[in-house]
């Protein structure tokens, strides 16, 4: 009996050690109380490589991916400085296939303007993250 009662406050004391560890009760809380697209960006903030319109710009994409509710993915040109992977992962495509009518420009800078002379600015965040539709007639 009395080995029984040692073993179970071990297992109950490592339970609690592994808890405390992990977080989570913290990380369970902000599941549950923040929506997906909150958490998303809340975490891609704090990411080196990312920002809402800047760097990699998930949260943009996220943001295009939200609003307009594309289910194929525009191209997407990151003008920045950056050499990380562009994040087409964010529409879940599993074919590869992308939208050319569409485009996303990241980072993008004024002097480029030759860039979107062939398409109509759909949304525009700061003159810096742009997502653009191919005029009709212009392939």
């Amino acid at each position: 009996m009395k080995n029984n009662v040692f073993k179970i406050f071990i297992l109950l004391g490592l339970s609690l050690i592994l808890i405390k560890n992990l977080d989570s009760f913290r990380k369970g809380y902000f599941v549950l109380t923040r929506d997906y697209d909150q958490r998303f960006n809340e975490s891609y903030e704090k990411n080196q490589f990312s920002g809402f319109c800047s760097k990699e710009s998930h949260g943009y994409v996220q943001y295009i991916k939200k609003r307009y509710k594309d289910k194929i993915s525009p191209e997407i040109i990151n003008l920045g400085n950056q050499s990380k992977k562009l994040p087409y992962w964010i529409f879940y495509n599993l074919h590869g296939k992308i939208n050319e009518n569409k485009l996303i420009l990241l980072n993008y800078d004024q002097s480029k303007k030759n860039l979107i002379k062939n398409f109509i600015v759909i949304d525009n965040y700061n003159n810096q993250c742009l997502y653009l539709e191919r005029k009709n007639g212009n392939s």
